[in-house]
């Protein structure tokens, strides 16, 4: 999306790399290989979690770090909390950078587009929960070859 929008310098900025988080990453990085691009990453460990849990104004110094490191940056990928404070951070005196376009994926459904401020990921979790329910009773019942692997592909809200 971001790409296709000709954006070239695309940070991908993620929460402690978990199984979904690294499949994640490595679509950024097909992405950006496909086109030739850098890949621009900036990943928070457990260590960061530990001493500052989800403080808002922890995650904006690191939001600015990032952004200091890879100069030029004009779009973020990330998650709906993190976009959020970037967001902020960036309609605050605290970004001077190059306008920035952010994209989140995981936002919590509470959120109005009023607050969004940002385009996002929505996932199809209807139609997800629906074939984990069909997939678990097919497999209660012995069926072995239950088992759907088929990529259910976000859509974009902006």
């Amino acid at each position: 999306y971001l790409l296709d929008r000709g954006h070239e310098r695309v940070l991908y900025f993620s929460m402690v790399l978990d199984r979904i988080g690294h499949r994640r990453l490595q679509g950024y990085q097909r992405a950006m290989s496909e086109r030739r691009l850098p890949p621009l990453t900036h990943c928070l460990d457990h260590h960061f979690y530990r001493r500052h849990g989800f403080d808002p104004t922890a995650i904006a110094g690191e939001i600015s770090s990032a952004l200091e490191r890879y100069k030029g940056v004009t779009a973020l990928a990330t998650n709906g909390r993190i976009a959020q404070i970037t967001k902020r951070l960036v309609a605050s005196s605290g970004y001077s950078g190059p306008k920035l376009e952010v994209i989140g994926y995981d936002v919590p459904p509470a959120e109005t587009d009023q607050e969004r401020h940002f385009a996002y990921m929505k996932r199809p979790i209807a139609e997800i929960g629906r074939r984990a329910a069909t997939q678990i009773v097919a497999l209660i019942n012995g069926d072995k070859k239950a088992v759907d692997t088929t990529f259910l592909a976000p859509t974009i809200v902006t």
